[in-house]
């Protein structure tokens, strides 16, 4: 928030969303991002526009969303970021990878993955991680009761089994 000087020689604060005022706190002469100047006063730009020249004319989108002209349009679903066009991706949501613009949906097993389906970089629940190849092993591998797990220790089991040491063990 900036400040202006008033005419008693103190320092006032300029209205919000205004970055500076002159005169008085509504006499914006610029705004912040997400607004635009109109006649002195700083205005909201048209949804998911992060910076605009006018009520209509959008500059920049918000993630998920795309300039086409002035308006932002919405992403493909898989995309975080998109430009040109909505499957035009240029990063992926959790659970894809980016895979030549377009998001591939990752391994069912895998959380997150990168440049293959098969790559994980953290898995599901109910999986650990393996490092040595980025997949992701089943809990279910320790015991057949293990619900969460590291590699070869269950922290969490099913109902009617508690954690006995590294595994499980019925009640």
């Amino acid at each position: 928030m900036s400040y202006f000087i008033a005419t008693n020689g103190s320092c006032s604060k300029c209205s919000m969303n205004c970055t500076t005022c002159v005169t008085n706190s509504t006499n914006c002469l610029t705004c912040d991002n997400g607004f635009y100047l109109a006649v002195a006063t700083c205005s909201p730009c048209p949804t998911f526009c992060t910076i605009c020249t006018g009520a209509a004319t959008c500059s920049s989108c918000v993630n998920g969303y795309y300039l086409s002209g002035s308006t932002c349009n919405p992403c493909s679903y898989q995309c975080q970021t998109c430009v040109t066009n909505a499957t035009n991706c240029q990063s992926c949501n959790v659970g894809y990878y980016l895979n030549v613009n377009t998001c591939s949906l990752c391994n069912t097993n895998c959380a997150s993955c990168n440049v293959t389906a098969a790559a994980c970089l953290s898995c599901n629940i109910g999986y650990y991680h393996v490092s040595s190849n980025n997949t992701c092993a089943s809990c279910t591998g320790i015991n057949a009761k293990c619900l969460l797990c590291k590699p070869s220790v269950c922290y969490q089991c099913a109902s009617g089994y508690f954690v006995n040491g590294t595994t499980c063990s019925s009640c």
